[in-house]
């Protein structure tokens, strides 16, 4: 109601929210994010991991241009992760 963008005062993090979804939760959000398609191997790596090795890889997508560069998060990518919030936050 008043225009205040959330991700100005909270940003996701493994533990204010990512341990807090479901793994394919997390694998939906992660194909999202980076525009994957279906049969990419870096959707299926990363949908091989054990739920804390996701929470860890999200975590790193949100907060470590290293990991960015490795993933590469293109400007498009990078501008939403930057702007996403939990659905029930909005």
């Amino acid at each position: 109601d008043v225009d205040a963008n959330i991700r100005n005062v909270w940003t996701p993090t493994d533990v204010n929210c990512f341990k807090r979804m479901k793994g394919q939760q997390l694998d939906d959000l992660y194909k999202d994010l980076l525009d994957l398609d279906t049969y990419t191997d870096d959707l299926r790596n990363f949908e091989k991991l054990k739920k804390g090795e996701k929470n860890t890889a999200m975590h790193n997508l949100f907060h470590s241009s290293d990991y960015q560069k490795a993933m590469r998060v293109t400007p498009d990518q990078k501008q939403r992760i930057d702007a996403w919030f939990p659905p029930c936050f909005g």
